[in-house]
């Protein structure tokens, strides 16, 4: 198997145990285009999830500041982030997977 096949999946599947320090290594340490540029959409899309991070925040302050009994803003917002999270997640091993298996 070539090493930039497995470089590129990597940065991908680095989800799962090192999500922005892999694929910032791999992309500063390769000098193959294509790996770099996997290693590029790997860490963007592992910084997805972090856009639901201050949205989840504002929800918190806002619903402790009102009267409400249950946070429904909060656990929205929550549930929300945590379902894209586990979406990309999902589809950074899809993507990964595919570049191994590719010919």
């Amino acid at each position: 198997m070539e090493s930039n096949k497995v470089l590129s999946a990597l940065s991908y599947m680095s989800v799962l145990f090192a999500p922005f320090l892999v694929p910032i290594i791999i992309y500063f340490v390769t000098v193959d285009t294509g790996v770099k540029k996997h290693a590029k959409r790997a860490f963007l899309s592992h910084l997805i999830p972090l856009i639901g991070v201050p949205l989840v925040l504002g929800a918190l302050f806002y619903d402790l500041s009102s009267e409400t009994e249950i946070p429904f803003l909060f656990l929205g917002a929550a549930v929300l982030t945590g379902l894209i999270s586990l979406i990309v997640g999902i589809w950074n091993i899809v993507i990964g997977i595919k570049i191994l298996v590719k010919q």
